[in-house]
């Protein structure tokens, strides 16, 4: 938000982007630029009017830190500043910056099958002949310290019917 006394022209975003911990993915409403530069994004603004204010959208992902199943960076924070100029002077340069922190977090699915007529064991394939039970196993655990919504669709595979509750 310009809450100067005077219209800003030339106004550019700058993002000090933590590239050795995240994937740059994408960026919306830059007027120009939004794109990653060795660590930096800069996104050049249309010019505000006094109270006016604009804004623009950065995409990323994690990347992979570590070996699979290494869980090291789990907890980790990632820090990320980000900082305003126009070509106008002001007296309040207080309010130009801001800095956030991600918490790094994992989650990790499993999915098993199991033949409950011939009393297999849970496995990731199992057989089955028509009128056999088959048990299915979901498993996901979320590790690391930021907390999130998990929604999990599983679809019924081709050739079998869903019975729920059959050990009520």
């Amino acid at each position: 938000t310009n809450s100067g006394n005077f219209a800003a022209t030339g106004v550019s975003v700058t993002d000090t982007f933590p590239s050795s911990f995240l994937n740059f993915v994408s960026s919306t409403g830059c007027a120009t630029g939004g794109l990653l530069s060795g660590s930096t994004i800069t996104c050049g603004l249309n010019d505000l009017a006094v109270g006016a204010n604009a804004s623009f959208t950065l995409q990323a992902t994690v990347r992979d830190l570590g070996v699979t199943g290494d869980d090291d960076d789990l907890g980790r924070v990632i820090a990320n500043s980000v900082s305003v100029t126009a070509n106008e002077p002001e007296n309040n340069t207080g309010n130009n910056s801001s800095n956030i922190n991600i918490t790094i977090s994992k989650l990790r699915l499993s999915k098993e099958v199991r033949n409950v007529t011939t009393g297999g064991n849970f496995a990731t394939s199992a057989s089955g002949k028509p009128g056999e039970l088959l048990e299915y196993r979901v498993t996901y655990l979320r590790t690391g310290s930021a907390a999130f919504d998990v929604l999990l669709n599983d679809v019924v595979p081709a050739n079998t019917v869903l019975e729920q509750n059959v050990y009520a």
